[in-house]
């Protein structure tokens, strides 16, 4: 928790509050320019101080939200032209009018007038990449040759093979797309056999999802579900009863350092892929789910911490010790052959952190 507070208040010191509020002439004068205008919505007050901003405060308090998010916008500037941002402390009556009603809010707005909505992680590259996909068309026509290309360029890419004359499912893939644009690339390619089909290309994991019986009305979503879902998950408020209710017994990796959480996802995520079949990989913002780390045997104050639970019997394994691939792997196995037993519901487990800074006694 005391690493957050530091890493926040040096990204906003780098930043040099980089916040630069536009007016709402300048906000007008954006939207009539020849590139997109890219437009972050904040809620801060010139009177809240940009240090010693924790992680938990901004997640639940719009301004420090939208403080913690300066150093993406930043980066964000350098890279797309026509980018401004407009504090609704200071233009209330304009964030009214384009009803912003949470913080920080993004929008893109094209030349011809469209807005779209941003509605995933408040990062630099998720942001870039949501703006490179809606410059595409919503559908892209392809070739049999660039259809391997295609499908490569972005996180989730889904592309239909039409057979001649299927024109119903050209309509749903046409509502599909329509809908997931903003989240997802879509492509078409026309082909000779008679059957139609759709695939799904999962880029982020490395995963193929193929639905050729499309017969049933679901047949799309279904496929979008499945493919959308990722190996290892970041555990909400939303999706929690989901997950602990899926059957499976859960890995829980706790952090609130969005850098490490990206760290062990790359490195597990092949662990994941071995072990999808029987368990499930999460990680959680233990900030926000302090409670559940105790529930699980792991210290509340710890940096980071790994649990092992099944849902079904309730029983919970809470790792100590170094948290990587190899040593998760070797924890998996010695749950599944016996050699460690579940905790006990006392004290909780040694934290990583009190591991390293012990000594023995000679």
């Amino acid at each position: 928790m005391f690493l957050n507070r530091i890493l926040v208040s040096l990204a906003a010191a780098q930043c040099g509050h980089c916040w630069k509020y536009a007016t709402e002439n300048e906000f007008r004068t954006s939207l009539g320019q020849d590139v997109p205008a890219l437009i972050a919505f904040v809620n801060v007050s010139t009177s809240q101080p940009h240090d010693s901003i924790l992680l938990t405060e901004q997640r639940s308090n719009p301004s420090l939200a939208s403080i913690g998010f300066e150093p993406e916008w930043d980066s964000i500037r350098e890279k797309h032209l026509n980018t401004i941002s407009v504090n609704c402390i200071r233009n209330r009556k304009l964030c009214d009018e384009t009803e912003i009603s949470s913080f920080p809010t993004i929008r893109l707005y094209g030349t011809n007038g469209t807005m779209q909505r941003y509605r995933g992680p408040r990062r630099a590259k998720d942001i870039m990449a949501f703006v490179q996909r809606m410059k595409r068309p919503t559908i892209s026509e392809l070739k049999d040759e660039a259809v391997e290309s295609f499908h490569k360029g972005d996180g989730i890419v889904f592309v239909a093979r039409l057979a001649p004359y299927d024109e119903s499912l050209r309509v749903r893939f046409d509502n599909l797309a329509t809908h997931y644009r903003d989240r997802y690339s879509f492509g078409l390619a026309h082909t000779s056999v008679p059957d139609s089909s759709v695939s799904c290309y999962n880029n982020i994991d490395s995963l193929q999802f193929n639905a050729n019986d499309l017969s049933s009305v679901d047949a799309l979503q279904t496929l979008v579900h499945r493919c959308k879902t990722p190996l290892v998950a970041l555990l909400t408020r939303r999706n929690e009863i989901d997950y602990l209710s899926g059957g499976k017994s859960l890995v829980y990796f706790f952090t609130s350092d969005d850098v490490r959480r990206d760290e062990y996802v790359t490195e597990i995520r092949p662990l994941a892929k071995r072990f999808s079949e029987y368990l499930t990989f999460v990680t959680v913002d233990s900030s926000e789910y302090a409670d559940m780390l105790l529930g699980l045997g792991l210290a509340k104050d710890a940096s980071e911490g790994l649990a092992l639970q099944n849902p079904q019997t309730g029983h919970a394994f809470p790792h100590n010790g170094r948290i990587n691939a190899e040593t998760v792997e070797q924890f998996i196995v010695d749950i599944s052959e016996g050699n460690v037993q579940p905790w006990n519901g006392q004290m909780p487990v040694v934290s990583q952190e009190e591991e390293n800074t012990s000594h023995d006694e000679l």
